[in-house]
């Protein structure tokens, strides 16, 4: 060959090199047949065109009779020196081939469609004569940690198959540091159905066993009188559950048709319980809500304003004795209904409002300007708070004579009275005539203070607690009903009230006896009876002058008074 216009040694000599005829060979050889003088020497007609590696491997290779590459079969196939002189050189391992009578077997068969092995793929898999013959059903081969498919797979299937295998992913519990084992299986069918390549939310081992397998939970409804269900998902529960604790109680929540009804519904302003006042209090939805699955359509219950309600929480529940006579059993005087009746707090019950003093002025001219504003401010925080202590001490005293005496508004009788409360004698006991005598010279009345006044006032318009029967007391009416009893004497049926019924269960009256007219006679025999002893007594009292003194005689103690009859008339 030449280069670059000059000729080389092996172009003068007439030498060549040429590729190794056999397939798959990479290496060459030097032809010199155009040299007669140098020849091929070696060269036969069999190992004309190889390379030397080839050539010295073709005298020992012979055919040879290869076993049929479908299992069970006992027939061959020739295996050419050729043919394995091409493998040697391209370093490929013996091929497999089908025997005669499989190949003729191969021939008639056709290409069969069958549904993807994978659960979720929709797609069909092909299996050629090739597979059918061998017994292929059109799986990849199973490997440790890949899928365990046997059947056959779809073309995506089969591609992505090899490429599968089990994945440790975290644990789904909240701060739980274990993992659990995603399967190549259920990758695989993640991947088949068209789902992302996201792991699952689930438990470990550990946690499972702790948990137990959570699934979808059908919880009640939180709304009263509502018996429906909503369902509390498995996921939710992941979310709510913590690692190494105890599953939580499943939260508080609306059913659907529940939840329907309470987005339609709106907080509304509904009027102040206190007849007067014109603020307003709010009915939340969800009150709404249970007053529907109750079915009242009606008004809500009233309910307190914000400002009432303040007041009301100052007062106190009181113990009011019952109206039932000789029962010493109360009952109790709710806060609302004594602020309903007209009842508020006392100064003394109101939270205290602190009084701020106001820095002194640093422009003052003067110390005594600076005393005197010390000085008149504390009188005048003073003058306040006593006249709240005073305010609050006339409420009290009339609120305990309140409760002594029905009627507090009424002035004392006499002008006597009057003059003890409303005047004030000084130390010395005499009074001085300029400050008795007025501007006219007549002496004038001396009027109550104005302590007095005040107290007077608050006492006429303190509120009573309504009267009022004890629990016991109302049962006891409630249960008990008027009893017909026979009169003792003539046979009569007195009717016996409940309320009898109460003072004799009181120990106050005993059971009626006599009828009214029985009773009426037995009043005027007795009355006629007296009257004679007086009369015959008359005489021996006018003769005896000076009468002996007698010894007191102890009166019989009086029994409890029979019960009135209801048709018992006075007598």
């Amino acid at each position: 060959m030449s280069s670059g216009g000059f000729s080389t040694l092996g172009d003068r000599l007439g030498i060549k090199v040429a590729e190794c005829r056999v397939r798959g060979c990479t290496r060459t050889w030097t032809d010199l047949s155009s040299n007669p003088k140098l020849g091929d020497a070696g060269v036969t007609d069999d190992t004309k065109g190889m390379c030397e590696s080839c050539r010295r491997r073709w005298p020992k290779l012979a055919d040879k009779d290869m076993p049929c590459a479908r299992e069970g079969c006992e027939g061959t196939w020739r295996y050419s020196r050729e043919s394995q002189l091409e493998h040697l050189a391209s370093g490929r391992p013996d091929p497999k081939h089908f025997c005669g009578a499989c190949d003729e077997k191969l021939k008639s068969l056709e290409t069969v469609e069958a549904t993807c092995a994978v659960p979720g793929c929709g797609r069909t898999a092909r299996l050629t004569p090739k597979q059918q013959l061998l017994g292929d059903v059109g799986g990849v081969d199973l490997a440790e940690g890949g899928i365990t498919y046997t059947g056959p797979l779809c073309k995506r299937c089969a591609e992505k198959g090899p490429y599968i295998k089990d994945v440790a992913v975290a644990c789904g519990i909240q701060k739980c540091k274990r993992t659990w084992t995603w399967k190549a299986d259920e990758q695989m069918q993640a991947f088949a159905s068209g789902k992302p390549n996201i792991a699952p939310r689930r438990m470990c081992d550990t946690c499972r066993d702790a948990f137990g397998k959570l699934l979808d939970r059908d919880i009640r409804c939180r709304a009263s009188g509502c018996k429906k269900t909503w369902q509390w998902t498995r996921e939710q529960q992941l979310d709510a559950a913590v690692a190494d604790k105890p599953l939580p109680k499943p939260p508080s929540h609306l059913c659907t048709d529940c939840f329907k009804i309470w987005s339609g519904l709106k907080d509304e302003e509904r009027p102040c319980r206190r007849s007067g006042c014109k603020n307003t209090w709010t009915e939340k939805r969800g009150a709404q809500l249970a007053r529907i699955l109750r079915g009242k359509t009606g008004e809500p219950f009233p309910q307190f304003c914000a400002s009432c309600a303040g007041e009301v929480e100052h007062l106190k529940d009181r113990e009011v004795p019952c109206k039932s006579e000789g029962c010493k059993r109360t009952w109790t005087w709710t806060a609302q209904q004594q602020f309903i009746a007209g009842v508020r707090p006392l100064p003394s019950q109101l939270p205290k409002v602190a009084v701020e003093a106001k820095p002194a002025d640093p422009n003052a001219s003067s110390g005594a300007d600076e005393s005197v504003t010390h000085e008149a401010q504390p009188a005048a925080v003073q003058a306040s708070h006593e006249d709240v202590q005073a305010e609050a001490a006339g409420a009290d005293e009339a609120h305990d004579h309140d409760e002594q005496h029905d009627d507090v508004g009424a002035e004392p009788a006499g002008a006597e009275g009057a003059e003890a409360e409303g005047t004030e004698t000084p130390e010395g006991g005499e009074v001085n005539a300029s400050e008795a005598t007025g501007a006219n010279g007549e002496t004038a009345t001396a009027a109550p203070t104005k302590k007095r006044r005040r107290r007077r006032r608050r006492a006429r318009n303190h509120v009573h607690a309504p009267s009022r029967h004890c629990g016991f007391c109302t049962d006891f009416l409630a249960k008990h009903k008027t009893i017909e009893l026979p009169c003792a004497s003539c046979g009569t049926p007195i009717f016996w009230p409940p309320e009898s019924q109460l003072q004799t269960e009181l120990g106050n009256w005993e059971i009626p006896k006599l009828c009214g007219a029985c009773k009426r006679d037995a009043t005027e025999a007795e009355r006629i009876r007296a009257k004679e002893e007086i009369i015959s007594h008359a005489p021996h009292a006018a003769g005896s002058a000076h009468p002996a003194p007698q010894a007191p005689v102890p009166e019989p103690e009086t029994p409890p008074a029979e019960a009135p009859s209801a048709d018992s008339t006075p007598a």
